[in-house]
């Protein structure tokens, strides 16, 4: 998974007052907005969104989401351990923030180095729009520190940064001649 966020679908809906009351009537509706407000704040952040549900797949079209990943867990497994296991299999979990307000999760994940967000703050960031979506930090108080950005960060500004230095002059002669 590239750089973005990995969002706990249900746990997020209910942190949206207008869906939350729109999935006790029609969940597959309020998933399918959900999925389009994901996908505007995907356009504006330039990041990978996935969103993952529990249950089976009700045949949710792979383009309806506009480049948001949609993921229904199978059979005996919740959209918990679909989360941590994709953060357990991913190469760089640093550059992954997860969203959900569920403790468990959030300890798991921490500790393979993710970033983690409230549901509620990022509901907060998805409405917001465009514009404030934009400008909004994408990290939290409690996030690790991204090595990577730190070295970027250093090479913009010292050209040099990470070149090996050279070895120093040595004083006096080498050992030959120093023995005759």
């Amino acid at each position: 998974m590239r750089p973005g966020f990995l969002v706990d679908g249900y746990n997020l809906l209910y942190q949206m007052p207008d869906l939350a009351e729109l999935l006790d009537r029609n969940s597959e509706q309020a998933r399918a907005l959900l999925v389009r407000r994901l996908a505007d704040f995907r356009a504006v952040r330039r990041v990978s969104v996935t969103v993952v549900f529990d249950g089976a797949d009700p045949g949710y079209a792979p383009d309806a989401g506009a480049g948001v990943r949609v993921v229904f867990c199978r059979s005996g497994r919740t959209a918990d351990d679909e989360i941590k296991a994709r953060v357990g299999r991913e190469p760089n979990p640093r550059s992954i923030t997860v969203v959900t307000s569920d403790n468990a999760i959030v300890r798991h994940v921490r500790d393979f180095g993710a970033k983690t967000m409230r549901s509620d703050e990022f509901a907060g960031l998805v409405a917001a729009g465009p514009e404030q979506a934009a400008r909004a930090p994408g990290k939290t108080s409690e996030e690790p520190v991204d090595v990577a950005e730190w070295e970027r960060w250093f090479r913009e500004r010292k050209p040099d940064f990470g070149q090996p230095k050279p070895a120093p002059a040595r004083a006096g002669r080498n050992r030959r001649e120093r023995r005759r």
